[in-house]
């Protein structure tokens, strides 16, 4: 049986994944460090971080595991935020593009549905 090498989307997702991770060490290193993260507190948080984000969590997965990071503890706002802000930038920003080349090749009605496909997307994020 042959390896299966990760395909760049893989690894995107999986550099995603790790990067909320990351931040979230940092975050709990820092609380920790100042004092303003009990050592129960940062258990907590490093439990529901280590069962809502899995390994091969794919990245659309996360996005929508990401808003709720923060609904139990706040402290996690400073790092789902910025990303959630990013993710949702770059798909407003394609399917901005997508429109645009329906409108210009006058395909109004799948210029209109592809508007609402995104806004529909965008408000599962929230």
């Amino acid at each position: 049986m042959q390896d299966q090498q990760p395909s760049p989307t893989n690894q995107q997702k999986s550099l995603l994944r790790e990067k909320v991770q990351s931040q979230v060490v940092a975050l709990i290193t820092k609380g920790l460090e100042e004092g303003t993260i009990s050592e129960d507190r940062a258990r907590g948080i490093a439990k529901v971080i280590l069962d809502k984000l899995p390994d091969g969590l794919k990245d659309e997965e996360l996005m929508f595991v990401l808003p709720h990071l923060d609904d139990e503890f706040t402290e996690l706002s400073d790092v789902v935020l910025p990303i959630i802000t990013e993710y949702d930038e770059k798909i407003r920003l394609a399917v901005e593009k997508k429109v645009l080349e329906l409108i210009r090749a006058k395909k109004f009605t799948e210029a209109l549905a592809t508007v609402r496909q995104g806004l529909a997307y965008s408000s599962k994020l929230s």
